[in-house]
């Protein structure tokens, strides 16, 4: 909190743990030193904000074929956040016309094999030609489905028999039944994955230790389930080595396997295996047998300095609340060091009424831990509880969290849709207590999101939801909030689709005024305008001249308004010839795409100098030349 003045406060809340591109709806409350407090739900509308999403491509660097040989290559290349690997190639530039299968686990080190022993995306090996020309582009899609590509590579494969294998940036070329060290195996023999082993497992890192028959280039997929969701790995070619796993969460079990693949571009991929990290409160050293009185001595001083944490109360973060239901939630909370804990609890009236505030205590288990979790159930629905997590390891010293309150969720709603229209539905539903109205809609053809609120507390319940374009489908979701400030949540999510319209809109009201075009001697500006029982587009085409219509093709001009959609339409025909006769034709498009023409029908621009009887004269004249030189006079 931040008060720049006198009862002037600026107060700014951390959010974490949202997912991007989601909608969320949020209120606020302050509670000042004497224990007012004030809530602002924006009129039971609540506020909201959009989470972003990442827009920006992964960053894709140090792309290298650290082993080509005859008839494969391994092609590698790091992102600078997690993604997938994929890689399209062919013989010639600008022609990559294949591409290979796509590996969907997110890791900021790529590795893909170009070999007999992978398919491209078509199912056909991927087996390549000796001293051939290949040329190649990577691409990398984050986790918000932004892709990431390189610029096309190249890279030439060797004679046949011979492997390139760079190795410090050094290229050096082997032959196949030379000497050296491993098994002798064949281009397309994969490698062999001896054994795999897990040691210096602690609270946030682990080392994975991989040897294999041959050398290797080793990865290690893992994550906290099989589908793995990071990478680390070594692209140096050996056949022993040890992979640390970094920035692990402690006490987390996970999975982990081992992907190889040799100089022959040959991949193989271990089984999945486990681990579990450690609690860092583990690294504590445990009680020994001593043997002389200085061990004792040294012994006992550990103890005591490992106890000292222990003599003041212990360090508890704010409890929180998760899984709420109608009569059940999850409390969770954690300590700095191992220690027993138990939950204090209490409905709002039950916690103002009691001098301690809590009338129930739940305890977290027998044992210490530093992670406590404790489950409520019989509670009461739409319900205010306070709670306090408390701790210790000596009973004399108890740390207390301060009170923190959480609402049980309303009863659910069940709502329906009572009506539904070409251009919009009715949807209906009640609740056991006076709550507001809300109703969330989505266009499912094209993702638009709506909301409407009412602010009104009412049991009954009845939106009209319109203007909305006939034969689409919807999703609908309802809530409403209570006195107290508690939402209540829809049982499911409706689905309804607006009706077909097949009805033309109704014209009437047409009418055509003209004035005349400033500084523009013998033009006239021309208002068309006409009404429509129903919202629909403009369009009005006109042509010079009093014939008739033609049957097969439109009047020669036109002047559209095709992206409104109104029932009042205003269409202005620029410049049009004083004292001329004109054919219009006035035409509206409802969102059905139903169409309804007026006319046409024939005007007479007003001429300034003219009289309306001398326009109709002249365009007689003009039209059936019955009036001859001389003629027109007495």
């Amino acid at each position: 909190v931040t008060c720049a003045s006198a009862g002037v406060c600026a107060h700014s809340v951390p959010i974490t743990g949202l997912t991007a591109g989601n909608t969320y709806f949020f209120s606020v409350r302050s509670t000042d030193s004497a224990g007012n407090t004030t809530t602002d739900t924006n009129n039971s509308s609540y506020y909201s904000f959009v989470t972003t999403i990442r827009t920006a491509p992964p960053v894709i660097s140090g792309i290298s074929e650290p082993v080509v040989s005859s008839d494969a290559a391994v092609l590698v290349w790091q992102t600078d956040e997690p993604s997938s690997s994929q890689v399209t190639w062919g013989t010639a530039s600008g022609q990559l016309t294949r591409t290979t299968t796509l590996d969907t686990v997110g890791t900021i080190y790529h590795v893909v094999s170009l070999s007999s022993a992978t398919n491209d995306t078509g199912g056909a090996p991927q087996t390549l030609t000796a001293s051939t020309p290949y040329y190649f582009k990577v691409f990398s899609v984050d986790a918000a489905g932004n892709t990431g590509s390189s610029t096309e590579q190249t890279f030439s494969t060797v004679g046949s028999g011979q492997v390139t294998i760079v190795s410090g940036g050094t290229p050096t070329v082997s032959y196949a039944g030379g000497t050296g060290t491993g098994t002798a195996v064949s281009h397309d023999t994969p490698p062999t994955i001896t054994s795999t082993s897990v040691g210096n497992v602690s609270a946030f890192n682990a080392d994975v230790q991989v040897t294999t028959d041959n050398p290797v280039m080793a990865f290690v997929n893992y994550g906290l389930t099989s589908s793995y969701s990071a990478t680390e790995g070594d692209s140096n070619f050996s056949t022993s080595r040890t992979i640390t796993l970094k920035n692990l969460q402690e006490g987390t079990t996970y999975h982990y396997r081992v992907k190889v693949i040799d100089q022959y571009g040959n991949v193989t991929t271990g089984d999945d295996h486990t681990f579990t990290t450690t609690f860092a409160s583990d690294a504590l050293t445990n009680l020994t047998t001593l043997q002389n009185a200085a061990a004792v001595q040294g012994r006992l001083e550990q103890l005591i300095q490992s106890a000292l944490p222990s003599l003041a109360p212990p360090f508890i973060t704010a409890p929180v609340v998760s899984s709420t239901t109608e009569n059940s939630a999850t409390v969770t909370w954690t300590t700095n060091i191992k220690t027993y804990g138990s939950l204090r609890y209490a409905t709002d009236a039950e916690y103002a009424a009691s001098n301690s505030g809590y009338t129930t205590e739940v305890a977290d288990g027998q044992t210490t831990s530093a992670t406590h979790t404790v489950t409520l159930t019989g509670l009461t629905p739409n319900t205010l509880y306070h709670i306090q997590a408390r701790a210790y390891v000596f009973p004399q010293v108890v740390g207390s969290s301060p009170d923190t309150v959480f609402m049980t969720k309303a009863a659910p709603i069940n709502a329906s849709i009572v009506a539904i229209k070409n251009d919009g539905f009715t949807v209906a539903w009640k609740t056991d207590e006076p709550t507001s109205s809300i109703v969330e809609y989505q266009n499912l053809k094209t993702g638009e999101n709506n909301l409407v609120t009412d602010a009104t507390k009412n049991t009954y319940h009845s939106m009209d939801i319109q203007n909305l374009p006939s034969g689409t489908p919807y999703s609908v979701t309802v809530s409403g909030v209570n006195a107290s400030g508690n939402k209540l949540d829809a049982a499911s999510v409706l689905h309804v689709t607006t009706s077909v319209d097949v009805t033309p809109p109704v014209i009437s009201n047409f009418k055509v005024d003209n004035a005349l075009v400033p500084g523009r001697t013998g033009f006239i500006q021309t208002v068309v305008g006409w009404t429509t029982d129903k919202l629909a587009n403009s369009t009005v085409y006109y042509e010079e001249g009093a014939g008739p219509a033609s049957t097969t093709k439109p009047l020669a001009n036109k002047v559209e308004s095709l992206d409104t959609y109104t029932t009042s339409h205003i269409i202005i025909l620029p410049n049009l010839k004083a004292g001329t006769v004109y054919r219009i034709e006035a035409v509206s498009v409802d969102q059905s795409g139903n169409t309804k023409t007026f006319g046409p029908t024939s005007i007479i621009t007003p001429n300034q100098t003219q009289s309306v009887l001398d326009i109709i004269v002249k365009n007689f004249e003009d039209t059936f030349k019955f009036l001859g030189a001389g003629q027109a006079g007495p």
